[in-house]
């Protein structure tokens, strides 16, 4: 098993977009990745199949992955171990776990602004394979990308809000068979606001820049500007 204490500071000061599977991606081409260093986070696979690395941290997802999109398995992959407590006999059952990179997964930690700025200076300097998360996938995949040494740090794709309903971008909806329905989307984007928000003022406590777009003209405009 690989830890992702091995990829510490393999993309140092370098620019990296990670890619959620909200409904603004549908605002972005298929080619806006291109050249760029990359996460796709679970169903935005679907939207950007050739980015840099693919981050998962629900059990269906990679199940519905290996069924239908097995080449999905075969490029470079970071998992958050485990996933829903499955044990490692069973998660090997499921992937080759000499393949990807892992994290545990610890989600949830105190809403305090001193903790998460330690975990991220902890992240930048290589020292832990253990994160939290406010409810979202995207908080575990920013320690990543801290980890690696990305500065700055673009995420779209990932507003924590539903449009019409939906919760991802038209293709994702369409091949998403495992909606929750037990916390409305509403309340749980909440959640992730809130982390996403903490998380950011954590990595500019550590100068780390974090550019949150909420769609492509916000994204495009500051392209422009620099």
């Amino acid at each position: 098993m690989k830890f992702i204490t091995e990829l510490h500071n393999k993309h140092l000061g370098k620019e990296i977009f990670i890619v959620g599977s909200g409904p603004s991606l549908d605002g972005y081409s298929d080619n806006f990745l291109d050249k760029k260093i990359s996460f796709a986070l679970h169903l935005a696979y679907l939207k950007f199949p050739n980015t840099t690395y693919r981050y998962a941290n629900e059990q269906d997802r990679i199940v519905w992955f290996k069924k239908h999109r097995p080449e999905y398995l075969d490029k470079v992959n970071i998992f958050a171990f485990p996933f829903y407590q499955k044990s490692e006999r069973q998660m090997n059952q499921l992937i080759d776990l000499e393949k990807p990179y892992f994290l545990i997964l610890r989600p949830f930690p105190p809403e305090n602004i001193k903790i998460i700025s330690q975990m991220v200076k902890d992240a930048r300097n290589g020292k832990r394979i253990d994160f939290g998360g406010h409810a979202s996938c995207l908080h575990a995949c920013m320690y990543v990308a801290i980890m690696m040494g990305a500065n700055p740090i673009n995420i779209i794709g990932c507003n924590h809000e539903s449009k019409n309903e939906l919760e991802h971008f038209k293709l994702g909806n369409d091949n998403n068979q495992y909606r929750n329905k037990s916390t409305p989307y509403a309340i749980k984007g909440k959640i992730m606001i809130r982390g996403t928000e903490l998380l950011i003022k954590a990595c500019a406590n550590n100068n780390i820049t974090v550019n949150w777009f909420k769609n492509y003209e916000q994204t495009l405009h500051s392209s422009q500007k620099s």
